[in-house]
């Protein structure tokens, strides 16, 4: 199996990212789950092959300070940061577009739209 280097994952404590982590893990990636939720990205750890090369941490993707320190976590577990970030991070409401109220419109784009920006400008340009 073709070594891949690290592989990070936000929100992979459930869904899509879950079923990205386990194909990571399954071609040979050291997996970075991160998930708001930690019990989640933990129980992703468990069902990926090898949970001794992947690594689980909580993280909000709205908050630099979080994102910075899952790249100095991983850098130095593994030696570098994640060759590979991929965002399925999500949220969302059921309610009328009308009818949300500003501040959770505002939690929705940050968490939907903003993940990208923040891990550039917190990877010193090592991360892609």
């Amino acid at each position: 199996m073709v070594n891949l280097g690290s592989r990070g994952v936000a929100g992979g404590g459930s869904g899509i990212g879950r079923a990205v982590c386990q194909l990571l893990a399954k071609d040979g990636a050291r997996v970075v789950v991160t998930d708001i939720n930690l019990k989640g990205a933990e129980e992703t750890f468990q069902l990926i092959s090898g949970s001794g090369q992947h690594l689980a941490l909580q993280m909000d993707v709205t908050q630099k300070d979080a994102v910075e320190a899952v790249i100095a976590v991983t850098r130095e577990k593994f030696g570098a940061p994640p060759s590979l970030l991929v965002n399925s991070a999500g949220i969302g409401t059921r309610e009328p577009f009308v009818e949300v109220k500003e501040d959770r419109l505002n939690t929705i784009i940050d968490v939907n739209l903003k993940m990208e920006p923040t891990v550039g400008a917190t990877s010193n340009g090592d991360c892609p």
